[in-house]
């Protein structure tokens, strides 16, 4: 039976997360970044995340946790989907807080909204554009809520959607079998969770 595996480094909205792995009854583990020693295979992993890109990757290095992800990512290749801070960290760095490394799973940088116009963070309901199809977005709705201050920059064969706050900013990516959403689906009513469930369905599991 497939098996998810749900990244908890301490930063992330977990229960949201699992309430929905519970609602389609895909079977999980929470992998806690206390146990500090990670050697079970998942069929897929859910990195999700809320706050500061360094102080997590503080916590995901020091736990022994970015080993296990990019060992299972790269070397087994394991599916993986980041959620809001957990998609950033998919990628090389951040501007945040001076700079720090991030994963490094897929090639670009995270960079700060700036407005002296609009409000900072970005918070609310926005559409997301498709660009291009993509198992995740098999999708009857794109309406999102949102809640950050940073966003990706990075190559355009990785972005499977974009939405419009300041500019236009990535808010699905893909690389493989590595995704990343923006917003936050757990909080995105039904057609939210449905992202989760898909991914959940490309990792062998999910439900109809």
């Amino acid at each position: 039976m497939t098996k998810l595996g749900v990244v908890n480094f301490g930063m992330g909205n977990i229960s949201s997360i699992t309430n929905v792995l519970h609602y389609y009854k895909i079977p999980y583990d929470l992998i806690n970044y206390t146990e500090k020693n990670f050697d079970k295979h998942y069929d897929g992993y859910i990195l999700p995340g809320v706050g500061s890109f360094k102080n997590a990757m503080d916590t995901i290095n020091s736990s022994g946790l970015g080993k296990y992800i990019i060992q299972e990512v790269k070397e087994k290749h394991a599916p993986i989907l980041g959620v809001c801070l957990g998609m950033q960290l998919l990628f090389d760095s951040s501007t945040e807080g001076g700079g720090a490394r991030g994963l490094g799973l897929i090639e670009g940088d995270v960079q700060s909204f700036e407005s002296s116009i609009l409000r900072v963070p970005h918070v609310g309901w926005n559409q997301i554009s498709i660009l291009k199809k993509n198992l995740l977005t098999d999708l009857d709705n794109n309406d999102y809520y949102f809640d950050h201050s940073f966003y990706v920059s990075t190559h355009e064969d990785n972005i499977i959607s974009t939405t419009d706050y300041l500019h236009n900013f990535p808010s699905i990516v893909n690389k493989g079998r590595i995704y990343g959403v923006q917003f936050h689906p757990e909080k995105s009513q039904l057609y939210g969770t449905k992202i989760i469930n898909n991914f959940a369905k490309l990792c062998g599991g999910g439900n109809a």
